[in-house]
């Protein structure tokens, strides 16, 4: 089925330790459910990256701090485009993650705001998820490579971006904003395309 470019939507199967690294997206917003909880995530909502060269940690770009929030059995998060955002799985256990993303607003016409071409150019499918299965190192390379391409500026390494991390103060408005949830049930209302 085909969303005609409104948004796309993947599940991930994500094994103890592994989950993406800091990254920024610059064309698209993104919503992460997790069914059962334990993967913790983080952001940095103090600061907004809005262009490829603005870099954390980086030229006249202090570090990132990061907060960090440990998810619920089926709680939903939203990470805004320009914010430093990624998770891990902090468990022993493989965790299904399911993602959605959207162009922000004013790049729906833009092909790179189309995510699924990042994914689809840098990994490879698979039929069956195994235990132990890890990315190829010259998949690793063209994950962070070909990232500009679509609008991601994404860390090789896992402090890379980073000053510090450090669990969230309360609720940061970041993880959860009402408006992105009524958004978020207006793109799943978007009627699919054969």
């Amino acid at each position: 089925m085909d969303t005609n470019g409104a948004f796309t939507v993947s599940k991930a199967i994500i094994p103890p330790g592994a989950g993406p690294i800091p990254h920024i997206h610059t064309l698209t917003d993104e919503w992460f459910y997790f069914p059962k909880g334990g993967i913790t995530i983080f952001c940095d909502p103090s600061k907004a990256y809005s262009s490829l060269e603005e870099i954390p940690n980086a030229g006249s770009y202090p570090g990132a701090k990061a907060q960090t929030v440990t998810t619920k059995d089926g709680s939903l998060y939203y990470g805004p485009h320009y914010y430093l955002h990624g998770f891990y799985n902090n468990t022993n256990e493989n965790l299904e993650v399911d993602f959605i993303w959207a162009a922000k607003p004013g790049e729906q016409q833009n092909p790179a705001s189309d995510i699924s071409g990042y994914f689809l150019s840098v990994g490879e499918r698979v039929g069956e998820f195994k235990p132990g299965m890890q990315p190829t190192d010259q998949e690793k390379v063209a994950f962070v490579v070909d990232a500009p391409k679509w609008g991601i500026n994404q860390s090789s390494s896992f402090m890379q971006y980073l000053a510090a991390i450090g669990p969230a103060p309360g609720n940061s408005h970041f993880i959860h904003e009402n408006d992105q949830v009524r958004r978020l049930e207006a793109l799943l209302r978007t009627p699919l395309v054969n």
